[in-house]
């Protein structure tokens, strides 16, 4: 160490991405200060000015603070713009007690950016777990908050455990996610950098993300997360979620919807934003033979995602279920690549203000002349059938005797048609994409090529009861209107 000078302890690490706040960010950053032999000083100044790396040119200009007598010092560069990269040069300017004037040494801060912070979070999809390879080069600009607990340009692996310093979530990773590409889908669109902030686990559950639930380990994964968000020194506002195989299991399915609601207000509560905003992933296939109960598990994970995207403010879902694999439960590099784009995309369109492309969204069924018909909503103009066999199909409609047969779906308006083979009998459901192992490539948005998202349990309404249901309502508003 040097002997003399100002030192950064804390805060504008090489790399470090601050969360903009109307495309503005004030950059606070400090440490201690010496003079040789700690010869008394009568006052001593810090100046710092914020500087373009891409031509030297100011952006911030010069500004100036005393530093504290117990030898430390802190400042703040105000209103820093959007952008980057950024060098912060400082002085150090200290008055002895002869009057003597000198500037002595102090530390410079490299590749700094205003921009947008998305946190990972979630188990092996999030943190990365493809096996094979694809394009996906490190881009000035997009940065990673490592589990090292250091900033540095990201690149794959997202996760890894080069001297990482976070014991909850040491695990052996050197694989490819699909973050760094939603990054720079995102960064491309908007022309904001973006900074990634890693805590995801593999084979974490809900519950180690919830510090409301019952269980080992219990909500752990979640204040690791609000330690390094606090080590990392800047404020999200996005959070990639892509979690949930490790709930499809009898009991935590049934209640992941709700545990899921306590997740994301306790971290809005504790993250100090109440517009947090979440982008989280459906569930993709498990490869392997699945049974009754185990389809069950998978679709009403699938169906808690769907829903979660309709019941909170600010949180948006994506499919995966077209996404290729590596193995029996990770999606492969390419398709991680292809989902993280989406991701990106979707991501910049709402903080962009602009159209949000959704996958479609299955919103109401209901029986006629034989054939079940099932509407979606977020759909741009109708849906294409990729896959046409009869056996495996995309959509299951069960009654009081089971499956109930049907021939091919077939595009209808702004959904789909399936014609039964008998009639219902009672109450009825249908099911979209929803086994651990789909057979069937599920059907797409024909304009966006977004698959439609999974659901299950979706009511079969029967036309006469759904006439009478709104004939009831239109009776009941003419009277209130008397």
């Amino acid at each position: 160490m040097v002997g003399e000078g100002a030192i950064i302890e804390y805060g504008a690490e090489n790399w470090q991405v601050y969360q903009h706040r109307n495309r503005k960010a004030d950059i606070r950053f400090g440490g201690i200060w010496k003079t040789h032999e700690n010869r008394p000083i009568k006052s001593g100044t810090i100046k710092a000015r914020l500087m373009s790396e891409a031509n030297n040119t100011i952006v911030v200009n010069w500004a100036q603070k005393e530093v504290n007598n117990d030898g430390t010092w802190d400042f703040t560069i105000k209103d820093a713009p959007a952008g980057g990269p950024y060098r912060i040069d400082i002085d150090f300017i200290v008055k002895y007690e002869n009057d003597e004037v000198a500037f002595l040494r102090a530390d410079s801060a490299f590749h700094l950016f205003v921009g947008e912070v998305f946190i990972i979070a979630g188990q092996s999809n999030s943190s990365g777990s493809a096996r094979d390879s694809a394009p996906d080069m490190p881009e000035i600009g997009v940065s990673l908050f490592r589990n090292c607990n250091h900033w540095d340009i990201a690149s794959q692996p997202i996760f890894d455990d080069n001297k990482a310093a976070n014991e909850a979530t040491a695990e052996h990773g050197y694989l490819f996610s699909p973050w760094l590409s939603a990054a720079k889908e995102y960064k491309r669109l908007t022309g904001l950098p973006v900074g990634l902030i890693q805590t995801a686990l593999g084979g974490s559950g809900l519950g180690h993300w919830n510090p409301k639930w019952d269980g080992e380990k219990a909500g752990y994964l979640y204040k690791n997360m609000l330690e390094v968000v606090k080590k990392s020194g800047t404020d999200p506002d996005w959070v990639l979620w892509y979690q949930g195989c490790s709930d499809t299991g009898p009991g935590a399915r049934d209640v992941y919807l709700d545990k899921f609601k306590e997740v994301v207000e306790q971290w809005r509560n504790d993250l100090h934003n109440d517009k947090l905003k979440f982008m989280t992933v459906q569930i993709n296939r498990f490869a392997i033979d699945g049974n009754d109960d185990s389809d069950e598990g998978w679709g009403k994970i699938r169906e808690a995602q769907r829903r979660a995207a309709e019941e909170i403010s600010d949180l948006y879902v994506i499919p995966s279920t077209d996404i290729s694999m590596s193995d029996g439960i990770h999606n492969n590099a390419s398709g991680n690549t292809k989902l993280g784009m989406r991701a990106g995309k979707m991501c910049a369109e709402v903080d962009l203000g602009i159209h949000v492309n959704k996958a479609p969204n299955a919103k109401k069924a209901f029986y006629r002349d034989g054939k079940v018909i099932i509407e979606f909503d977020d759909l741009e103009s109708g849906i294409f059938m990729i896959d046409t066999r009869k056996e495996g199909n995309a959509f299951t409609v069960f009654d009081e005797e089971g499956a109930v047969p049907a021939a091919a779906p077939q595009p209808y308006g702004k959904g789909v048609c399936l014609t039964l083979e008998r009639e219902l009998k009672g109450k009825a459901v249908v099911h979209g994409i929803w086994q651990m192992n789909p057979i069937s490539y599920p059907p797409v948005d024909f304009d966006t090529y977004f698959p439609v998202l999974s659901f299950y349990g979706l009511p079969v309404e029967r036309e006469d009861q759904a006439a009478k249901a709104t004939l009831t309502a239109k009776n009941r508003i003419k009277e209130q209107l008397k």
